[in-house]
């Protein structure tokens, strides 16, 4: 029973993975500097579906390297029936998207929304600190509960592992790393969002110490889905201190990601192979069983000081609204 359960997270997680992937394959293709990839649909069917499935067998590289593990367990154990089910489960998730992918280049203007939530109206008050949460639930549904659903995933599947003997607070410190990495498309969208509805702030004679104050309560609207359910799932099971830890190391990585932006030319290649350095740094030291608090202190400065630095300076470019 344990095991079938083991299994049915991971499929779910490699469920969210391949949703994630193919909305960013979606929304990529909406931006203007990728129209030539219309192009694509010059090519031979064959050569199409050939360069498609190598791209989704590098996306889902992980969760197959993963797979592999799995299947070998269930062969020494016998359990034929799991090895059926990961196969199966490997096979659709790898044909599914390569078919929505190929279906999107051929249908090269495509979109698609919630009108239910995409009205003028909104449930949240007017206020400043709200409007990018408002922009998100009217402009960006899918994308906002697409991201809460797979920081949810790690949050409520963590706490369903613990405790054991082979597990203790990093688990959770795991879980929140992960929940933070999946934060970055919302950071991105808020790029988008200042570039695109807010540039008139650039004009305004605000004071760095407000516009911080700001994107402070902006980061803690957009973590109280997360705060919560970290909360109900957790507070039983982990030392207070450890819990409110990791509420402020998730608060202050949405945080970063919404001053990130303002860094010259924020999301170049070097800058994100710099990032996903730290993310491997602080990975290994939670190992070692450093506290997350020290790491959401050390970003929140962070976040301090390129806003401070950058924010009269900065201009969006087409490379840093990419």
């Amino acid at each position: 029973m344990g095991n079938a359960i083991l299994l049915l997270w991971a499929g779910l997680f490699w469920l969210l993975h391949v949703v994630k992937t193919s909305l960013f394959f979606h929304r990529t293709l909406k931006l203007t500097e990728y129209a030539f990839l219309q192009d694509f649909t010059l090519l031979p069917k064959s050569k199409q579906l050939f360069d498609l499935s190598i791209l989704q067998l590098n996306l889902n590289a992980p969760f197959i390297a993963y797979s592999c593990f799995m299947v070998a367990v269930a062969i020494k154990e016998g359990a034929f029936l799991g090895i059926i089910c990961v196969a199966m489960a490997n096979l659709l998730l790898l044909v599914l998207p390569i078919t929505l992918k190929y279906y999107r280049l051929h249908h090269f203007s495509f979109d698609f929304k919630i009108d239910a939530l995409a009205s003028s109206k909104s449930i949240f008050p007017n206020w400043s600190f709200l409007y990018f949460l408002r922009h998100l639930f009217q402009k960006q549904p899918i994308l906002f509960f697409s991201t809460k659903l797979y920081g949810l995933f790690f949050i409520i599947g963590g706490s369903q592992l613990y405790f054991t003997d082979e597990y203790d607070e990093r688990l959770l410190f795991i879980c929140c790393l992960f929940t933070v990495a999946g934060q970055f498309p919302i950071g991105k969208e808020f790029g988008l969002f200042s570039a695109n509805y807010m540039p008139f702030e650039r004009n305004m004679p605000f004071k760095i110490s407000n516009l911080f104050t700001q994107r402070i309560w902006t980061a803690i609207s957009l973590i109280i889905i997360d705060s919560l359910f970290l909360g109900y799932y957790w507070y039983d099971k982990i030392d207070p201190i450890h819990l409110i830890s990791s509420i402020i190391f998730i608060w202050s990585s949405m945080l970063f990601w919404l001053t990130y932006n303002y860094a010259p030319r924020a999301f170049e290649d070097a800058h994100l192979k710099r990032i996903y350095f730290g993310a491997i740094v602080i990975f290994l030291l939670i190992m070692f069983k450093v506290p997350v608090l020290s790491f959401g202190i050390v970003i929140s400065v962070l976040s301090w000081w390129i806003l401070k630095r950058n924010y009269f300076t900065f201009e969006f470019t087409t490379i840093d609204t990419k």
